[in-house]
């Protein structure tokens, strides 16, 4: 009997996959029809290595774990594994760290594919920054829709099967589909309910790209599994991450950045809609340095003390961590300080982006002029709800974007709130519009202030989107965390 030509090109597409021995020394990592890319945007990104040669992809989960597919490791040993991040070529650059545990799902099929799912752990932690920062997962409520857009990224060919692998990142935005709406369309019997599709003709991951992430909306939705490389029409397959949260749970001890909503809590920070604004009259603005680079904002409230967000210092060496004050340029002039030390606060939740709230010790006094603390709230008090705030920080993606900028938002309470984002903690408050005014903060200037009449009440920490009509900043709510800033301080 003649089979249908889907089915033969299923038939064929599974032959293909499982041709190419299962085999790190083999493997190569494409993306068809992709560009180049920077690490620094989609810094989840790793490469495995496989005896110091490029095998697969992968992505950082916390700093003890990567994800990956099975398939990338058949028989291979842990010895020789090693994972590189931090860096946009496959070749140099950034941190190569042994595997120590490699845990490949123990009912993956070679045959059918299903069950390609990995999780790799660390000898030794990796250390955040620039580059180097984990990717947070949905949850097994989290869903999304056909044509959804996302993102995959890997290195490797940009051409169907070569001629030759591309030493730069690269990434492609491909369409997403639903388990029910590939099968149905594409392949049949032979697309099981753990595995999605995404890509389009021309567009698509192909054998090499084992492993790396599918991310749309800031969360990662698939792990590169099989496909025929952007040809026939036939978008590639993906592990579903929603559906191996159990396996991935158990090996990482829950210990995960995972979004505890259908929206993505994202850590967030950049001005958006401000305008330009002079250190003297935001004489408490600090920035944050990972390296002498701008990685978040900060408040002074001390000569000697300043608050930021958690998720801005977890997993940092604080001997690598510093402050600039009295300026207004990011990344120029003031007062570099050095830290003595950084305290989270012990009930910080990553993945509810709870008590997200630390605190630094400088270690020298701040000197320079332009720089002066800000007042602290009354313990048990209050955030003034319906006022405007002044929120600052740098970051806005115009020809401003190095002078430090200043945006003045609604308070609202949690309830009002609620109405976006469904959940709330005691903890958190929100400040923008619901509306179409085009003025948030967002990705970059996470940890800087929200202050009314020289007061501070809140800490930049998450929301979804960048003025996103319905989902406005959330903050971390200084008040109530306040006995928290005076125990360690000893501040009044």
């Amino acid at each position: 009997m003649k089979l249908a030509l889907p089915v033969i090109l299923v038939l064929f597409q599974i032959y293909f996959s499982l041709a190419t021995p299962l085999n790190l020394e083999q493997n190569r990592y494409t993306i068809v029809g992709g560009e180049n890319a920077s690490i620094l945007d989609y810094p989840y990104q790793v490469e495995v290595l496989y005896s110091n040669s490029h095998s697969c992809g992968g992505s950082i989960l916390n700093n003890k774990f990567i994800l990956s597919a099975a398939h990338c490791f058949g028989s291979a040993q842990a010895s020789d594994i090693t994972i590189r991040a931090g860096s946009s070529y496959s070749a140099s650059g950034g941190q190569i760290l042994q595997v120590k545990t490699i845990n490949a799902h123990p009912d993956y099929d070679p045959y059918t594919q299903e069950n390609d799912v990995a999780v790799l752990e660390l000898a030794t932690d990796l250390t955040y920054g620039p580059g180097v920062a984990p990717i947070e997962l949905p949850s097994n409520t989290t869903t999304f829709v056909d044509d959804q857009a996302a993102n995959a990224t890997g290195w490797g060919y940009t051409v169907r099967y070569g001629p030759y692998a591309a030493a730069q990142l690269q990434h492609i935005t491909v369409s997403l589909l639903t388990t029910e709406t590939c099968r149905s369309k594409y392949y049949n019997k032979y697309l099981y309910d753990s595995m999605i599709c995404a890509g389009e003709l021309g567009k698509d991951t192909c054998t090499g790209d084992s492993g790396g992430p599918l991310v749309s909306g800031g969360l990662q939705f698939g792990i590169v599994s099989w496909g025929v490389c952007g040809a026939d029409g036939f978008p590639g397959v993906y592990a579903k991450v929603t559906y191996y949260l159990p396996f991935i749970y158990n090996i990482t001890n829950n210990c995960l950045p995972i979004s505890f909503k259908t929206k993505n809590p994202i850590p967030d920070g950049r001005v958006v809609g401000g305008q330009k604004a002079s250190i003297e009259d935001f004489p408490y603005h600090l920035s944050l340095l990972f390296r002498g680079n701008h990685i978040c904002g900060a408040t002074l409230i001390d000569k000697k003390w300043a608050l930021t967000a958690a998720h801005c210092v977890q997993g940092f060496d604080k001997n690598l961590l510093s402050l600039r004050a009295g300026t207004s340029i990011r990344n120029a002039d003031g007062q570099i300080l050095r830290l003595k030390n950084a305290v989270i606060h012990p009930r910080y939740a990553s993945s509810l982006v709870d008590f997200d709230i630390a605190i630094l010790e400088l270690a020298e006094p701040v000197t320079i002029p332009n720089a002066k603390p800000v007042d602290l709230p009354k313990e048990g008090g209050q955030v003034p709800y319906g006022v405007m705030a002044a929120v600052t920080g740098w970051g806005a993606m115009d020809e401003d974007g190095d002078y430090l900028q200043v945006v003045y938002l609604p308070t609202m309470s949690r309830e009002s709130c609620m109405r976006g984002y469904g959940i709330l903690t005691q903890r958190m408050f929100c400040a923008g519009y619901f509306g179409s005014e085009n003025k948030d903060s967002c990705q970059g200037d996470s940890g800087g202030p929200l202050v009314v009449n020289g007061t501070i009440y809140g800490i930049v920490s998450w929301g979804y989107g960048c003025t996103k009509k319905g989902f406005p900043g959330v903050y971390a709510n200084v008040p109530v965390l306040s006995r928290f800033i005076k125990k360690v301080s000893n501040l009044k």
